[in-house]
């Protein structure tokens, strides 16, 4: 195995909602591990290791959706990148929602 700690730095640019995949994914800074495996039947596979993977998406006050929706994502994350991108972007969007609500409420 090969082992890399990676730090991204939230350097992506937005200019407002973006429906690429990855987009959120490319704004949040974070570190994580990257595991690499080197021989046998698993010889190029590439898993993605946060310890505090729920941790990051804890927001003050959630709504009761939100805070359900949290208590079903894994307090650590070990898995593709793929599967990775899709957990942060349904996080991001309902995060935004959650947000967006509180933002409108106060406004009144």
């Amino acid at each position: 195995y090969d082992v890399v700690c990676r730090r991204a730095l939230g350097a992506g640019q937005s200019s407002g909602p973006s429906t690429a995949p990855g987009a959120c994914f490319r704004l949040l800074q974070y570190e994580f591990l990257v595991v690499k495996c080197t021989k046998g039947d698993f010889e190029g596979l590439e898993l993605f290791v946060d310890p505090y993977f729920r941790e990051q998406f804890q927001i003050p006050h959630p709504t009761e959706h939100y805070a359900k929706l949290l208590e079903s994502v894994p307090e650590v994350y070990v898995g593709s990148r793929v599967h990775l991108i899709a957990i942060v972007e349904l996080l991001c969007a309902e995060v935004s929602r959650d947000v967006g609500w509180r933002v409108i409420s106060s406004l009144k």
